[in-house]
């Protein structure tokens, strides 16, 4: 199936997928001498990590970034200085990020969560030095496997991962693995099916996107309908717009709020 996707492609259907590996042996992807890892250093990383991820597309206003980001980190906001991983460049500008977390979730208590590049430094070698490097951190602090929440959206990191050693896990039932093993060719996804396009795109979400296609260009966004939510992000430039979207009829209507 030839499909062009982009890196965050939202118009798939969501599944979160789950990986595991054990730390007792990792490769090592040395970072080239332009760029340096730094730790999480007060509150200005906040910024820098909203920042990043905005930039991903993983978010599309301020608002939606400080919200999750509240939510996900207030409860252990104090170790980040140890848990919270940056790439910086030379101009002291930090590109890309990636959070070690605590967990209580399938006998696995520690998480790799929120890893992203900024998009002009993807394709620069930066994913495997980036996971290396969390990886060999969470085994100093005396992990000896690790859980590793992703999503089909994110589709393109999930290769990343597999690439780097992690492994499908919680997979009977989910038809994310089946999706990923559409979109990407792996040797760890052969015992999944190949789907139709039909089969992995959502509906709903391409019929929103058809209608952000009139209003913008070059934009990224966010659907939020779980709990009977409906509000739609955008990001076009540096302008941020927000939408409730309707169905009236089967048709989709988008309202700026």
């Amino acid at each position: 199936m030839n499909i062009k996707l982009h890196n965050i492609e939202k118009s798939l259907k969501y599944y979160e997928l789950l990986m595991v590996r054990d730390l007792e042996t990792i490769d090592e992807y040395p970072l080239s001498e332009e760029y340096s890892f730094v730790f999480w250093g007060d509150d200005k990383s906040k910024d820098d990590w909203i920042n990043i991820h905005i930039e991903t597309g993983e978010f599309n206003s301020i608002h939606e970034a400080n919200e999750i980001f509240d939510d996900f980190y207030n409860r252990f906001y104090d170790e980040l200085s140890t848990r919270c991983l940056f790439i910086e460049n030379k101009n002291g500008e930090k590109i890309a990020t990636a959070t070690i977390s605590h967990a209580n979730e399938y006998g696995y208590n520690c998480v790799i969560d929120w890893f992203a590049i900024r998009p002009k430094a993807q394709g620069l070698g930066l994913s495997k030095p980036l996971l290396s490097k969390t990886l060999q951190i969470a085994r100093n602090m005396g992990y000896n496997k690790v859980l590793l929440h992703t999503q089909t959206h994110t589709w393109l990191a999930a290769k990343v991962y597999l690439d780097c050693g992690f492994h499908p896990f919680k997979t009977e039932g989910n038809k994310g693995w089946d999706i990923l093993n559409t979109i990407i060719e792996h040797p760890k996804l052969n015992r999944f099916k190949k789907l139709s396009e039909n089969e992995i795109y959502d509906k709903l979400i391409l019929e929103i996107k058809n209608e952000l296609d009139k209003l913008h260009k070059n934009y990224t966004y966010s659907v939020w309908y779980i709990e009977n939510r409906k509000d739609v992000y955008v990001k076009e430039g540096n302008k941020y717009f927000y939408y409730k979207y309707h169905n009236e009829e089967g048709k989709i209507f988008l309202i700026k709020q």
